[in-house]
């Protein structure tokens, strides 16, 4: 997991325009979380309609619906810097929400040239095999296929919580239990998935 951890710290950096991504790094060997929210893919999910736009609404709906399912998890939103000053962000409700997350050190702001893609995926990667990110990103850009594909695949099988949100529900699909792959266990075991339940 360290050497994963390092991998995506190292594309960051050299992607990166800004000093950001370091800082965020010391910062947060002091500041553990659980769940990492993709930010931008939550505001903007389903919001391709004429009066669609960056939805704060639905930010404050996922991370209720996962204090919901996971009470106690730190959860820690992250925006791009341009997003926090946007005029969406200077409604009542949104701003009250970014000041809350600020008063419990709950929000990453991510740099002007930065990807905040990297900052939560890092994140999600240092908080361990319990870690967890909340997008529906497939993440097939040629930012993520600088990762080993297969483990980065099967780590994301592993990692990722998938949502819907709307005006009347939210609803919070964990990861599988399993994968659909062939396991080396750390005792020497092999584990073979199948459709019996009985095999």
């Amino acid at each position: 997991m360290d050497a994963f951890a390092e991998g995506v710290r190292r594309i960051a950096l050299e992607r990166s325009k800004s000093q950001g991504f370091e800082r965020f790094v010391e910062w947060l060997r002091e500041n553990p979380f659980d769940v990492m929210i993709d930010g931008a893919n939550v505001a903007l999910f389903g919001q391709n309609f004429e009066d669609g736009g960056f939805s704060f609404a639905q930010i404050q709906s996922v991370m209720e619906a996962i204090e919901a399912k996971h009470p106690g998890s730190r959860q820690l939103l992250f925006l791009n810097v341009r997003r926090v000053h946007a005029p969406e962000a200077k409604a009542p409700e949104a701003a009250a929400m970014l000041d809350r997350l600020r008063e419990k050190d709950a929000l990453c702001t991510c740099p002007k040239g930065s990807n905040d893609d990297w900052y939560w995926l890092y994140a999600a990667v240092k908080a361990g095999k319990h870690g967890r990110f909340v997008s529906n990103d497939e993440m097939r850009d040629h930012k993520f296929s600088l990762l080993s594909p297969k483990y980065f695949q099967r780590w994301k099988q592993h990692h990722q919580i998938r949502y819907t949100t709307g005006p009347h529900e939210t609803v919070i699909r964990p990861p599988p239990l399993y994968t659909a792959c062939i396991q080396e266990l750390e005792n020497g075991a092999w584990v073979f998935p199948s459709a019996k339940p009985d095999t």
